[in-house]
């Protein structure tokens, strides 16, 4: 309830499109922080699928 309260006082006394435009920033860096995580986990599946590949390649080229 405090934070309703507090969201409340902002927008009365700052405005409501000054208020949704801060709460829009907020969530877009709290989305760009996710964003970054995901590409670094993203970057590691790659790797390890490129190695994976190229092992596989070295097995069927010794069993060919």
């Amino acid at each position: 309830m405090d934070t309703i309260t507090t969201i409340a006082n902002l927008i009365s006394s700052l405005g409501f499109p000054i208020v949704c435009t801060c709460i829009l920033f907020y969530l877009y860096i709290k989305e760009k922080d996710k964003n970054s995580v995901l590409m670094t986990y993203i970057q590691k599946n790659t790797e390890i699928l490129e190695d994976l590949k190229q092992i596989i390649q070295e097995v069927m080229s010794k069993n060919g």
